[in-house]
C-alpha cells in the first residue's frame, strides 16, 4: 500500500490539482444548471400533461404517485428506484426528452465520474503528503480507505449510467437490471456523500495546520518500505 501512495505522493502537482477540480467542477455545474433544470422542466411539463390529460400506462401518476414519492430523474433517487419509477418517468417525459436525458445527461454524468474521481484523488493526496507543512497526518491504511471512497463512487456512477442507458431503451427492462441500477444509483451517493465529507474535513484540518505553522512528519525517505 505505502509504495502505491509513495509514487503518486511524488508525482502529483498542485497544476494536477487545480486542472482536475477545473474540470470536474465545470461538468458538475453543466449536470446541476443546464441538463438538470432542463429536464425538470420537461417532468413537471409532462406530469400536469398526464394528469389532465390520463394516459395509457400513466394510472399510477395520474393516482398521485408522484405527489408521494416525485417523479423524477432515476440517477437522482438517492435511495434507488423501483419499476413504477421508470414507467413514470417514461410516461412523463417525451421521445425528445428521453434521447436528451440518455445523451446530454448521461454522457455528461459519465464524464463526471472519471473526472469527480481525480479531482477527489490528487487533492486528497496533495494534502496528506508526508513532508509539506499543513499535511494532514494520516496513517497509509486510512488514506488507501478514503481513496477507495471516491473509486467506489466512480465505479458505481459509470455502472449505473451504463443500466440507465438500457434501462430507458427498453419497453420492459428485466427486474434484474432494475435491482442492479438501482443499487448502484444507492452506493453512488453513498459513496459520494462520505467521499465528499472525507475531502471536506481534509482541506479544514489542512487549512487549520497551515495556519498554525504545521507539524508534519518529515517526508518519508527515498525507497523507504513499511
Amino acid at each position: 500500500m505505502t509504495v502505491v501512495l509513495e509514487r503518486y505522493d511524488n508525482r502529483i502537482s498542485i497544476g494536477h490539482v487545480i486542472v482536475f477540480l477545473v474540470i470536474a467542477v465545470a461538468l458538475g455545474a453543466y449536470l446541476a444548471f443546464v441538463t438538470g433544470p432542463h429536464l425538470r422542466e420537461a417532468i413537471d411539463a409532462g406530469v400536469a400533461t398526464i394528469v389532465e390529460t390520463p394516459a395509457e400506462g400513466a394510472a399510477a401518476i395520474e393516482e398521485g404517485v408522484e405527489e408521494e414519492r416525485g417523479v423524477t430523474l432515476l440517477d437522482m433517487r438517492f435511495t434507488g428506484f423501483e419499476h413504477e419509477d421508470v414507467d413514470n418517468l417514461k410516461a412523463a417525459l417525451t421521445d425528445e426528452d428521453v434521447s436528451y436525458y440518455t445523451g446530454n445527461h448521461l454522457v455528461a454524468d459519465l464524464f463526471f465520474a472519471p473526472a469527480f474521481f481525480l479531482a477527489f484523488s490528487c487533492l486528497f493526496i496533495f494534502l496528506t503528503k508526508p513532508g509539506r507543512r499543513f499535511a494532514v497526518p494520516l496513517p497509509e491504511g486510512v488514506r488507501l480507505v478514503v481513496l477507495s471512497l471516491g473509486l467506489a463512487a466512480f465505479v458505481a456512477d459509470v455502472g449505473e449510467n451504463i443500466c440507465l442507458w438500457i434501462i430507458m431503451g427498453s419497453e420492459d427492462p428485466a427486474n434484474g437490471l432494475l435491482f442492479l441500477g438501482a443499487t448502484l444509483t444507492g452506493i453512488k451517493w453513498l459513496a459520494y456523500s462520505a467521499a465528499a465529507a472525507a475531502i471536506l474535513a481534509t482541506v479544514v484540518l489542512a487549512v487549520l495546520r497551515g495556519l498554525g505553522g504545521g507539524n508534519s512528519a518529515p517526508a518519508r525517505p527515498a525507497g523507504a518500505r513499511h
